[in-house]
């Protein structure tokens, strides 16, 4: 003789009682519900119970209901949790052959779906299409069961907690939240009663984070996956972007929130994408402050390694903080011997956290490649930098007793501080730099092609071969620039260009 159990039936945020025995057909059990419940339509949901180490058991064939009632005596439990969930139109949602209704709804109900599948036989292409299966449907696997463990402790746990919950859609509280354990609650608690929940904690022994208690069905109307959700964090975004980061460190937080919306359907805003670049950054290289602090080191291991190496680092004093550096190697050093005597000087922005000027000059060797030489680090481009900087590169030249030529931009601190330090050497001004100049005296005017065509003409006198070939190209440019170009030109040594 079979005893009875009861069934607590949750949808939405409704819940009846329903007694069961061992001889209980799911047919029947599944028209109770359907007439129980005002609105729910027959075929269009399914139904999960959980038992203790088992959050989620399907329940959609007599057999289910037998092995269901058996579980029930064996764990010494009078009552059972049954969640009612909604599922796609047309789903299988009843194995077995099981209808939803009784006779005439349930065969009713399958001429209608067969109807409808054999119409969509004559829509072709315009048929509706599968929906997007996006990489984080793997997401959902991430929280399975009782003892799953968690090699990362609970840094892992918790990020993968966020993932999961991002992905099945829901909210979670923290209950207690530290390095020993973890416990949450559904944000639903409090106000539908939902009984999701989850206990993990720390195993002294090989510090692995284990699911102690685990409670995986919702019983609230919440659960629902947004392509906007609190729990998205830079964190999250730093694991997604890490791969990918290492081969491409000049990502973009605009090209990071298309990934994420392309292949995860998730909205995230800027700052979250450009914290979790930040992140991903700091992982790959290390921080700012640590690279700073090992500079002493550095030049210490430089010296040893690469003799006859330039190796200058400038702090202050009384604090020790950072304030300049030079650097050029001494295998450097030898190799531009054989190179042309020919140094391109330009100084560029930093665009780290403590900003800077970085400094450089770079040859060419015999293949017309370029020949990096020496760097800088500085906190802007003063006159008083570029002095410090010529001054150690005579240094480093004069040993070679050659004429060396410099070509750089119109930067007035530059030239200034290169033709006090080096007032014999040739300099010049480079071309693309004077392209780009003779462009912005000319966005004044409308005219595109013009400012096309007098830059043409321009690179023309610039690559003159001969000087009745010079004279006439020059003729052209300023027929054609008319005030600005001569303007223009007045500002330039003929020598330097």
């Amino acid at each position: 003789m079979y005893s009875e159990v009861v069934a607590r039936c949750t949808y939405m945020s409704e819940t009846v009682m329903v007694f069961i025995d061992g001889t209980t057909r799911f047919n029947d059990f599944f028209n109770e519900i359907c007439m129980r419940f005002k609105g729910l339509k027959p075929g269009l949901f399914e139904l999960k119970y959980s038992l203790p180490d088992y959050p989620s058991c399907a329940l959609d064939s007599d057999l289910d209901m037998r092995l269901m009632f058996r579980s029930l005596a064996e764990f010494n439990r009078t009552s059972v949790d049954i969640l009612v969930r909604i599922c796609n139109f047309g789903a299988n949602c009843v194995a077995d052959g099981v209808q939803c209704t009784a006779a005439a709804a349930a065969s009713s109900f399958v001429s209608v779906v067969s109807t409808v599948i054999d119409e969509t036989n004559y829509l072709g292409d315009f048929r509706p299409k599968d929906p997007k299966v996006y990489m984080s449907r793997q997401w959902r696997e991430y929280i399975k069961c009782v003892d799953q463990k968690f090699r990362g402790g609970a840094v892992e746990f918790r990020q993968k907690l966020c993932m999961y919950a991002i992905e099945v859609g829901f909210v979670f509280v923290y209950v207690r939240n530290d390095k020993w354990r973890v416990i949450a609650e559904c944000f639903n608690k409090l106000s539908e009663g939902c009984k999701w929940y989850i206990n993990a904690s720390l195993c002294p022994a090989n510090n692995f984070f284990y699911i102690r208690q685990l409670n995986n069905v919702h019983t609230c109307s919440g659960v629902l996956r947004q392509q906007k959700h609190k729990l998205m964090s830079s964190t999250i975004v730093k694991t997604l972007i890490n791969d990918e980061f290492r081969g491409n460190p000049s990502l973009k937080p605009h090209d990071i929130m298309d990934r994420l919306k392309n292949n995860y359907g998730l909205d995230i805003t800027y700052r979250v994408a450009w914290k979790g670049k930040e992140k991903a950054m700091k992982e790959l290289h290390g921080s700012d402050e640590d690279s700073y602090s090992m500079l002493t080191w550095y030049r210490d291991t430089v010296m040893e390694s690469n003799p006859g190496s330039c190796f200058i680092l400038e702090c202050d004093e009384s604090t020790g903080r950072f304030q300049r550096l030079f650097l050029c190697f001494g295998g450097v050093i030898e190799g531009f011997k054989s190179c042309i005597p020919l140094l391109f000087v330009d100084g560029a922005h930093l665009k780290s956290k403590y900003k800077g000027q970085l400094l450089s000059a770079t040859g060419k060797d015999g293949n017309q490649g370029f020949f990096p030489f020496a760097i800088a680090v500085v906190d802007a481009e003063t006159d008083a930098n570029w002095n410090w900087y010529f001054g150690i590169l005579k240094t480093i030249l004069d040993p070679q007793g050659r004429v060396i030529t410099f070509v750089s931009d119109r930067q007035q601190g530059l030239m200034n501080s290169l033709a006090r330090v080096f007032p014999e050497s040739p300099h010049c001004f480079c071309l693309y730099h004077l392209k780009n100049n003779l462009q912005n005296l000319l966005k004044g005017n409308n005219n595109s092609a013009l400012r096309v065509t007098i830059v043409d003409k321009f690179y023309k006198v610039a690559y003159s071969s001969t000087e009745r070939q010079y004279h006439h190209n020059l003729r052209e440019l300023l027929d054609e620039g008319k005030d600005l170009v001569v303007q223009f030109l007045s500002s330039l040594p003929v020598e330097k260009w």
